[in-house]
């Protein structure tokens, strides 16, 4: 299955691009180490995962994926 990956922040810059489309087998996968295998440089930058605009760490089983987002750390004020 295809999903739209899209990057924000200090992950765009480092990744060097904002978003991308990439084949996955949500079956079989780790989503934080397919990520970070794809793009070593997500190894040294924290960042939560937004699933079709929820943030969360694994793929719900019973929905088709949209949207898959990185965001750096959130900053308040």
């Amino acid at each position: 299955m295809k999903i739209k990956f899209s990057y924000f922040g200090l992950i765009s810059d480092a990744l060097q691009c904002s978003s991308e489309e990439i084949e996955v087998d949500l079956n079989q996968l780790k989503l934080r180490s397919f990520l970070e295998d794809i793009h070593p440089k997500l190894k040294t930058i924290h960042y939560k995962i937004a699933i079709d605009a929820e943030l969360r760490e694994d793929f719900p089983k019973d929905k088709t994926i949209k949207e898959i987002a990185l965001f750096p750390p959130f900053a308040g004020g």
